[in-house]
This record gives structure tokens, sequence and C-alpha cells, in this order.
């Protein structure tokens, strides 16, 4: 008898076991298709009259699998991005483009600390000093170790990388363009205050300069990017505001120029109905004065470093994506309406940008080699976006911008003639885009 309730005891405490492990394990494996089309007639920058404009479609294709049990998170994200005939039909293994763009594991400690090792993305606040550039197809993530604490009130991480091309036999060049060599940086959040949410971050960067001609000559430069982020939402009004500043020295030689720069944002918001979002916002990115030719022994133009910027100064992206940096930064006034009802919206943005620093007439310095200044006004930008749900799983969204540049935009991007090197007139400045999201779940258990 006693043979057999240890049979029964032990059978009872194996199937409790394992009821417990089943339920604290997570499995899931996602797909997602995300093709965009679009029409390009001036995004990013000016096109000039009697210029066709680019029409294509490009795609992300992932496959998404994540795991979790009660001491370790995974994640694996492996995806493929490409522009719909950029390959013949009969195409072998050339030109590949299938990248893993996360691939980390997280330990968990106990249920306040928890270590993340491997390719992450990083997505802090509004995005606005780190994000994960989720709009671009590619996205970005980032090889690191990622310490972590949370608690009911308050999160904290730190994150550390050291890069490399390949592995070494000796020395630690590191010559990968547009990219850091080392980083550090920590993040903290607090909502111990009603109605306020607190982060502050400091980041710090160091990027290698090696000179072309000798390859063995080279410095890592560092910088220092540090501030906050300040959200409050009570009822129908909310607010939010950004202020950083960034030290230390750029990369822009083996010396490396001195930085002292900053960016102050800040949102007013008021939602009139339960559908509608209405927000006042100014935004203020130091630059230098493109006058001074150089001249300038401290670099005043804020970086903001890995923003998902496509979010912030227009939808056109003419400021900080893959551009505008070291430039004359920038005052980006707007008015924003967000109208929902259920899954679908519409939005509408209103932006008027001008330069922070002088920009240079180029025409007066060409024609009479005067350093002088125009209109700091660069122009008007309107965003119109809307989506909507297509079926379980499928999402549509597609949007129209238009800018309206002033003479100071083309002379600072260069809109000349190229056979005469005059300035001219820019013709029509449009970008329209539709995209569709396709995202199953192949498998899930929880």
């Amino acid at each position: 008898m006693f043979k057999r309730f240890r049979l029964y005891f032990i059978t009872g405490l194996l199937l409790v076991l394992n009821s417990i492990s089943a339920v604290a394990q997570k499995s899931a494996i996602e797909l997602e298709i995300r093709p965009r089309t679009e029409f390009r007639n001036g995004y990013k920058s000016l096109m000039l009259k009697d210029v066709e404009a680019a029409i294509f479609t490009d795609q992300r294709s992932r496959l998404i699998a994540y795991h979790q049990n009660s001491g370790m998170k995974t994640k694996l994200v492996v995806q493929d991005i490409r522009v719909w005939g950029n390959q013949p039909q009969l195409v072998g293994n050339q030109r590949l483009s299938l990248s893993v763009h996360e691939a980390w594991g997280e330990a968990i400690f106990s249920n306040k600390w928890s270590l993340r090792l491997g390719r992450q993305e990083l997505t802090y606040d509004d995005d606005r000093i780190m994000g994960s550039v989720n709009w671009a197809q590619q996205a970005r993530s980032h090889d690191l170790g990622l310490l972590m604490f949370k608690d009911s009130l308050n999160t904290l991480h730190t994150g550390f990388a050291f890069n490399q091309a390949k592995a070494r036999l000796n020395n630690t060049l590191y010559d990968i363009s547009n990219n850091y060599k080392t980083m550090q940086f920590v993040w903290f959040n607090s909502k111990k205050i009603k109605h306020f949410n607190l982060s502050l971050l400091f980041l710090n960067l160091g990027i290698q300069f090696t000179d072309i001609s000798f390859s063995s000559d080279r410095t890592t430069h560092f910088n220092q990017t540090f501030g906050t982020h300040l959200e409050y939402k009570n009822n129908k009004f909310y607010a939010d505001l950004n202020a950083f500043m960034q030290t230390g020295n750029d990369a822009s030689s083996l010396q490396g120029r001195k930085l002292s720069a900053h960016l102050f944002n800040i949102n007013l918001g008021y939602k009139p109905t339960s559908k509608t979002n209405v927000t006042l916002g100014h935004e203020l990115i130091s630059g230098n004065d493109e006058t001074a030719f150089g001249a300038n022994s401290v670099n005043k133009a804020f970086n903001p470093v890995f923003g998902t910027n496509h979010k912030f100064n227009g939808l056109m992206d003419y400021f900080y994506v893959g551009n505008h940096l070291n430039s004359v930064g920038l005052n980006d006034t707007y008015l924003k309406f967000k109208y929902k009802v259920d899954t679908r919206w519409v939005a509408l943005h209103l932006h008027n940008f001008i330069a922070a620093g002088e920009v240079l007439d180029d025409q007066l310095y060409r024609n009479t080699d005067i350093v002088g200044a125009t209109s700091s006004n660069l122009g008007y930008e309107l965003d119109l976006i809307a989506g909507m749900p297509v079926s379980q799983g499928v999402k549509l969204q597609f949007g129209y911008s238009q800018l309206l540049p002033t003479a100071s935009m083309s002379d600072l991007k260069n809109s000349l003639d190229p056979y005469t090197n005059q300035d001219i007139k820019s013709g029509y400045q449009a970008w329209a885009w539709i995209m569709i999201q396709f995202k199953p779940t192949l498998y899930s258990k929880n």
C-alpha cells in the first residue's frame, strides 16, 4: 500500500511540476511582411525642375522567434530587406540581403534584476535620443550587454558595448564607418510623482578616427549626451519636454573639435474629445553658422545620436535622417491634429522650419566673394497620414507630404543647376507612400 501511495504521490508531483513549468513558459513565432511603395519628388532633398520622380517598392520580411520561462528570455529576428526587382527572377546566391536584426538572451536573476546580452533594439521614452527607427525597413539594433532593474515605480538600465570589425590577433583598430567603437549609458525612469513620468539619460560614445593614409594612426574621441525627458498627463491635458546637452569631442579630425551643443523640445497637448488630439510644439536643435566657414573651434551642432528622427521635424526627412549633421541646426514649430475612431485614425501635421545658425547666401558668395547670411526661414511642410486595419493581422497606412521651401532651403541643400552651377527655382516638392503590414502568429504557447 505504501508503494502504491508513493507511486501516486510521485506521479501527482510530476504533473504539478509540469503544469507549473507550462504556465511559466511562453513561446511564440511570428512572421512580418511589410511592403511599402513610395513616390519621391523632393524627399530628403529638393527636386529640381524637369527631373523625373522616383517610384519604387521596398519590403521588409521578418521571422520573429521568442521564448520565455522563469529563468530566461530569448529573441531572434531574422530579416530580409529588398527593393522589388533588385534581383533577377532566376537568382543564385548573390547579393543576399538576409541579416540578423536581433539575437539576444536574457538571464533573469530575480523579479527585479536581469541581464540581456546580444544584438538588440534600444528604445527609450519618445525615441528622441535612442530609438529603434522602425519606420526604416532595416530598423536599428546594437550589439551590447544590458543590465536591467525594475520595481513598481522605478526602472534602471545600464548598457555597455565594445565593437570590433573582426576577430584580430592584435590591436583594437575599428574601421567600420558610421558606428561607434565603445558605448556606455545609464537610463533611469521614475513614476513616483502622480501624473508625472521622469527619465534621465547619460550616454558616452567613443568614436575612432582613423587616418586613411596611415591605418595605425588612430585615436578614439569621446562625447557625452545627457539630459531628461519629462511627461505630464491629467485628464484632457498632457505635456512633455526633452532637454539634452552634448559635450566632449567630435571625430571630425585626428585632434577632434570640442563639442558644445543642446536640444530642447516641448509639446503641449489637449484632447477636446476622446477621439481628437491637438498638439502644439517647438523644438530647438543647436547648430553652426555656415558663414563661419569652419573657423569655429567648437562644434555647436547637436546630434540626436540614435533617435528615431523620422518621427520629428517633418516626415519628409530633411533633417537628421542620415543628413543635416554638423549643420545649422533647426527651430521647428509645429501643430499636430489626430482623429481616431477605434483602430482607424488620420493625422495632419504642419511645420515651420527656421535655421538655428546662419545660412550662407550661396549666390552672393559665388558672385562677389562676400560672405553673408540669407534668411533663416527654410520653409513649411504639411504631412497627412492615416491608418486602418484591413483584416485580422493586416494593417494599411498611407501618407502624403508637401514641402514649401524658401530660397534659404535651396541654399542649404545646394539646389543648383548641374550645368551652369547657378541657383534655379526648385519644382514641386512632394512625397507619397502606401504601406501594408501582414503580421500573423505562426505559433504561440503560454
